[in-house]
């Protein structure tokens, strides 16, 4: 199917006469743009899976930061801590913990950074 798009220009006369000119174009469908379904998604309010925490950075525009070791500089988002330290099954579990505990804290532009202390994920305040 051809999308038509139609010119029509009506020019008068001095004499009180028209004269009417008019143009179609064939486009094709390709070049016409489909609409698309948008996908509703809800920001829940826990976050009980890793991918709630994508969805809170996502909306708030925070990160989520976690450190391994500050002395090496080693920092990880948690997706990555979670992947460095994939043999050991406790961290997915521990970093929603975290994550939901701190998630008041998720603001524009802001690094929220984790240090693991005690058995769980405290906020960290470099010396």
């Amino acid at each position: 199917m051809l999308f038509k798009a139609l010119s029509r220009v009506v020019v008068l006369g001095s004499a009180g006469s028209a004269i009417y000119l008019s143009n179609a174009i064939d486009v094709p469908e390709q070049l016409v743009n489909k609409q698309k379904q948008l996908e509703k998604t809800f920001l829940p309010a826990t976050i009980t899976k890793i991918e709630d925490i994508k969805l809170y950075e996502n909306f708030y525009g925070c990160n989520f930061v976690f450190i391994n070791n500050w002395d090496k500089k080693e920092t990880y988002s948690f997706r990555e801590f979670i992947k460095k330290n994939k043999e050991d099954k406790k961290w997915p579990n521990l970093i929603i913990s975290a994550t939901n505990e701190h998630k008041t804290r998720c603001e524009k532009q802001k690094f929220i950074t984790l240090a693991f202390h005690v058995n769980k994920f405290v906020i960290y305040h470099p010396k």
